[in-house]
């Protein structure tokens, strides 16, 4: 055999050439973030980082719309804390929450609910927020 045939038939595919993006063999990096087993343990997990203004936190366990929606209300909402999940029959959870509004005068408790969904990472997450429902 040529040495021209021998590089031929022995040269291994690029990754452009196979449709990969990373080396052959290589793995995907792994989800390093939180893992919860319940709803319950995710939002409990939400709460504290509200409480504890991480932002970096929140996000692991809301999707965008949800984040901004808590992220509007810190200004005079303070000391959320999860009173309840109960699920639905989509298999979401409706969670409630109790918080306390500060008008500047007296603080006042109010309930808030949110929809809490499933996800491979990190378990479960906020993906719909209802304000105020008091």
């Amino acid at each position: 055999m040529s040495a021209s045939r021998l590089a031929l038939a022995t040269s291994q595919p690029t990754p452009a050439a196979t449709g990969t993006t990373s080396p052959p063999g290589s793995v995907p990096a792994a989800y390093t973030g939180p893992h919860f087993a319940t709803a319950q343990a995710a939002m409990t997990y939400m709460a504290a980082a509200y409480n504890n203004d991480d932002t970096t936190a929140m996000r692991a366990v809301t999707d965008p719309q949800a984040f901004n929606s808590l992220q509007a209300m810190r200004f005079a909402d303070t000391d959320l804390r999860l009173t309840s999940c109960k699920q639905t029959p989509r298999g979401d959870y409706m969670c409630s929450f109790r918080y306390d509004y500060v008008d500047g005068h007296h603080p006042r408790s109010q309930t808030a609910m949110v929809i809490t969904g499933p996800a491979v990472n990190p378990g479960w997450y906020m993906y719909r927020f209802i304000y105020g429902c008091d």
